[in-house]
């Protein structure tokens, strides 16, 4: 680490800066704001442009990270955050904004909170409404059940059988 230092004197960095590439400017930030020897605030710049564009948060001090956000257009807004609804350490929740344009239009849900997702809730016009379903009722298969609001009056037309 380029940067560190020890805020209550018990001789463990809690608060760092790193230069990963040497352009002078911090790419790595962290800090252990309760003293606990855990880092509650990691963000990284990872295409060098002086913005966090990745960030992990434990927000209820539990130790671990209840809370990421990832900004993959380099833009300055995230577009992916995840969430760990249980506090188990797994993030239960993703919110995604597939094409950018500031609305969160994918959900992906880990309802049993096992690791895996089992529904995918999309957005497809824009209405802040979930239009189409996806949804995994078995571990060994790929999504088997969608149902679909194709004409976006909000009734599902369609369920299908994957």
């Amino acid at each position: 680490m380029d940067y560190e230092l020890d805020r209550n004197g018990d001789t463990y960095v809690d608060y760092a800066n790193d230069d990963t590439n040497n352009d002078g400017a911090y790419d790595v930030h962290a800090e252990d704001n309760n003293f606990d020897r855990h880092w509650d605030l990691y963000e990284r710049d990872r295409n060098h442009d002086g913005r966090v564009d990745e960030s992990w948060r434990d927000l209820n001090q539990d130790g671990t990270y209840d809370l990421y956000s990832r900004d993959d257009h380099y833009d300055g807004t995230p577009n992916v955050y995840g969430y760990d609804m249980n506090g188990d350490g797994k993030f239960d929740l993703y919110k995604v904004d597939s094409d950018n344009d500031g609305r969160f239009d994918t959900t992906y849900r880990d309802l049993n909170h096992d690791g895996r997702f089992e529904l995918v809730e999309q957005d497809r016009n824009g209405d802040g409404k979930a239009d189409r379903y996806l949804y995994q009722t078995d571990e060994d298969q790929a999504w088997d059940l969608a149902r679909e609001d194709n004409d976006f009056d909000g009734t599902f037309e369609s369920t299908v059988r994957y």
